[in-house]
């Protein structure tokens, strides 16, 4: 699908000479984007009518008017996804990819995340024109009631915070921006009077230690392990909580105390994991390996290669068949540390298993 745009235009969304030069935008319009194979082998897509009316909201505004996604939809974007970049709470579809072709990267547009999630406005401001910006009002107050329904859309907000906090530590390595993104999400939508589920709380603590802000890391890792408590004293809480599929009660416990640097708490978690089976040897290479992880996520390089060549010597002295057969791939994760560590010399030291 092609669709002509006006060079001006063109020239908002892109440095790229190729699509300067032609001022077209071209897609693949699979509508609903689950392709199945036909009898004769041709990969054929659904296209109902909520597909084609997308198709033809671009086709007729040639990007000469917005044209927007919300977000916390069902992300079928009808072949669009590389072409979308975050304003707020919306996703705006450009004439020309706003990331690489095929990657999951998410684009924002800083200069308007920043007016709507870091820069909230006061209960009586008002405009007469547009503008950027949210009023988060009486989210953190203990006095208003919300009902199920809206206190589930807290989470929808709480997402496009992530995804913006995200972008700024894995993308840009920007960890103060990441602490300031996640300092006002927790600001402007109280954690008290819209309690996370335990799996959010985590990615919460994980997102702020690797960014290096300690105290609110360990705040969350705290409330980690009450919530997981909850969910192991009351089983039957555990049939209605979404994410214990997507991440173990246990192993986020665990976790969690790593955070807290009380690693025989975060053991004894492990071991009482049924998915362990009360398996000592593999709960031991657990805690290492989350060691290893948590020094390597400091980028404390040299640290994490050396305490692994400790590990793989632990595991020759004690004989443990399952530890021997970890060996090779520790080996090969010492190499590879070191070679973070000083990626010019890329000298493989660690211990030799002969």
């Amino acid at each position: 699908m092609t669709i002509p745009v006006r060079a001006d235009i063109m020239q908002k969304y892109t440095t790229d000479p190729m699509y300067l030069r032609s001022n077209v935008m071209s897609f693949l319009f699979v509508g609903s984007g689950e392709g199945q194979k036909d009898r004769d082998g041709k990969t054929v897509y659904f296209i109902g009518n909520q597909h084609k009316l997308v198709k033809d909201i671009v086709q007729q505004t040639k990007f000469e008017r917005p044209v927007y996604f919300s977000a916390g939809g069902n992300e079928n974007y009808c072949g669009l996804d590389d072409y979308l970049r975050w304003e707020g709470l919306a996703l705006r579809v450009c004439p020309a990819p706003q990331r690489q072709i095929g990657t999951q990267t998410d684009v924002f547009d800083e200069k308007i995340m920043d007016e709507c999630l870091l820069k909230p406005l006061a209960d009586d401001q008002v405009y007469n024109d547009a503008h950027y910006g949210f009023k988060f009002r009486n989210l953190d107050n203990m006095n208003v009631y919300y009902d199920e329904v809206h206190r589930r859309f807290m989470d929808s907000y709480r997402m496009v915070y992530l995804r913006y906090a995200i972008h700024f530590l894995s993308e840009g390595n920007n960890k103060s921006k990441t602490v300031s993104v996640l300092d006002a999400m927790n600001k402007n939508i109280s954690p008290v009077q819209f309690p996370m589920s335990y799996a959010l709380e985590f990615q919460v603590a994980d997102m702020y230690k690797r960014a290096g802000a300690n105290e609110q890391s360990k705040k969350f890792a705290t409330m980690v392990v009450a919530s997981t408590q909850d969910l192991i004293d009351n089983p039957s809480l555990q049939e209605v909580e979404r994410y214990t599929k997507s991440l173990n009660i246990y192993e986020a416990a665990a976790r969690a105390y790593q955070i807290l640097g009380d690693m025989p708490s975060a053991k004894q978690k492990m071991l009482q994991n049924p998915a362990n089976n009360n398996d000592e040897a593999r709960v031991t290479a657990q805690i290492d390996q989350m060691e290893i992880g948590s020094l390597e996520e400091q980028g404390k390089f040299t640290e994490a290669a050396d305490l692994t060549d400790k590990i793989v010597q632990k595991y020759q002295a004690s004989g443990n068949k399952d530890f021997m057969s970890l060996l090779p791939m520790l080996q090969s994760k010492a190499t590879e540390l070191r070679q973070k560590a000083n990626p010019a010399a890329a000298v493989d030291t660690s211990v030799n298993t002969n």
